[in-house]
Order: structure tokens, then sequence, then C-alpha cells
């Protein structure tokens, strides 16, 4: 619950420095916060431990809450090369985690037709495969999904559309 508080708190900063736009976000992150630090408040101890066990399954959890991503430039499927620490983490993961396999999910901001981002998205989340695949991870344990649009904010300003033009990674 905190490094989801820190995470949360970080993109209110974020948006706190962005342009008016993306101010329009900030009221929700911060109501978030709020409650998430409510819940942490409110937690016995008997709660805390029924985080995961080990650090595998940590690192699992935090993957699958979206904190390892690959990003894109607008209209490209190219992977920004800012992006290859999370890239350097994911094979690492995933060479010392042998069974463990990972679905790619490609996403592209609301600009453009549904059509065209889902093609988009796809692109993207085969890129990842590419490279992963070329780091020496083998194929069988990737799986690339285009999603199309991202919906889970308001993609009313060029920041946050900037987040939106991804890929993530699910851990199975």
């Amino acid at each position: 619950m905190n490094s989801k508080i820190a995470g949360l708190d970080q993109r209110v900063k974020r948006l706190e420095d962005g342009n008016d736009a993306a101010k329009s976000d900030i009221a929700g992150n911060k109501a978030a916060i709020d409650d998430l630090s409510k819940k942490v408040d409110s937690l016995d101890s008997n709660e805390l431990s029924e985080g995961p066990k080990t650090y595998d399954e940590f690192v699992k959890q935090l993957i699958n809450d979206g904190y390892v991503n690959v990003y894109f430039d607008f209209n490209s499927s190219e992977i920004q090369k800012a992006s290859a620490s999370s890239l350097t983490f994911m094979k690492a993961y995933l060479l010392k985690n042998s069974s463990a396999t990972v679905e790619i999910q490609g996403y592209a901001d609301e600009l453009g037709s549904d059509e065209y981002n889902r093609e988009l998205s796809q692109k993207r989340a085969d890129a990842v495969v590419r490279l992963l695949s070329e780091a020496g991870i083998s194929t069988s344990r990737l799986k690339a999904v285009g999603k199309g649009k991202d919906t889970s904010s308001n993609n009313n300003s060029d920041l946050v559309r900037q987040l939106a033009r991804r890929a993530t990674f699910i851990v199975k």
C-alpha cells in the first residue's frame, strides 16, 4: 500500500508540474491518495502480512500493477531509448523465473480511429516481444496483445497522452 501511495504522489507531482489541461486529473489522483492513506491507516498487522510472501511474488505484483512499462512516441511503434531499463528488468525477471510467461499489452492514445489504434497498439506489443526475443527470451513465453486506446485516464493533455503510448506486462 505504501508503494502505491508513493507512486500516486509522484503522479500528482508530475501532473502539478504539467500544463493546465493535465491538472484536471490532479483532484482525482489526490482523492485516490487520500483513500489509500485511510486504508493503510486502518489496516492491522494481520492484514499487512497478507501481501506477497517472497521477493519474486512482490516483483511480479509490481509488474502486474503497471510499474514496469515501455513507452513510444506519437504514431510510432519504435521503443523509446528511455525504456531500455524496463526491458532489461523484464529480461532479468524472465531469466530468473524460467516458468513465467508474460502477456505484453500494447496501448495507444485516443488520437486516431479505433481501428488504427488497435493496429498501432498491436505493433507496439509486437515490438516488445521482438526485442525480448532478441535478448534470449523464448517467444513461447511471450504473448503480444494490442489493446487499442488507453481509456484508463483522461487524455486531455500531451503529457497524459504520452503516458498512454505504452506497453505493459502481465506475468502469468
